[in-house]
Parts: C-alpha cells; sequence; structure tokens
C-alpha cells in the first residue's frame, strides 16, 4: 500500500512540479547529496561565462545555480560530476 501511494504521489508531483521530483525524496539520493558537498567543486571562470544555459540544458541532474557569472564555484551535493557541463561550455568557462 505504501509503495502504491509514495508512486503515485511521485508521478502526480513529478507532473506537475518537477521531473525529477523522487530525486528529493529518496533516501539514497539525501545520502549522496551530503556526501557530494564535501566534494570538489566545478570552477566557473564568471568572466568567460555568457549565460548561454548550455551547461545546465545538459546537465544530467538538472542543477540551477543561479547567474553563473555572479559564481566562482557550483556547490550543489546533487552535482555527480559527470563533466557534461565542462565539455559543452563553448567558452571553457568551466572546469574541475
Amino acid at each position: 500500500m505504501i509503495l502504491t501511494v509514495t508512486t503515485i504521489i511521485g508521478i502526480l508531483l513529478g507532473t506537475y512540479y518537477n521531473d525529477r521530483i523522487w530525486c528529493m525524496f529518496c533516501p539514497i539520493g539525501t545520502m549522496s547529496s551530503w556526501i557530494g558537498k564535501n566534494k570538489e567543486s566545478i570552477k566557473i571562470d564568471s568572466p568567460s561565462c555568457t549565460s548561454c544555459s548550455l551547461c545546465l540544458i545538459n546537465c544530467p541532474m538538472e542543477i540551477y545555480a543561479g547567474d553563473y557569472r555572479e559564481l566562482k564555484k557550483i556547490e550543489n551535493g546533487d552535482c555527480i560530476k559527470c563533466e557534461n557541463c565542462i565539455t559543452v561550455c563553448p567558452k571553457k568557462a568551466l572546469q574541475l
């Protein structure tokens, strides 16, 4: 019964709120986020960033950190360090 209810709630919230809503409730995702906060961050060369949003579009974790031109690094525990954002950046403004 609990599995059915949580699945239905996850589908409904995912439809209306966020595609990755389950990751906000999943205990494994939460523990991964806590552990990931202590890992090396992705550094941003703010003057080089043009805010093209290619990094956001290609991020499998859909991490949005605001205006990247105002940041020095992305410190989000959900980042899995896949480097998709680094690869697609046309100005090479991101590095691990």
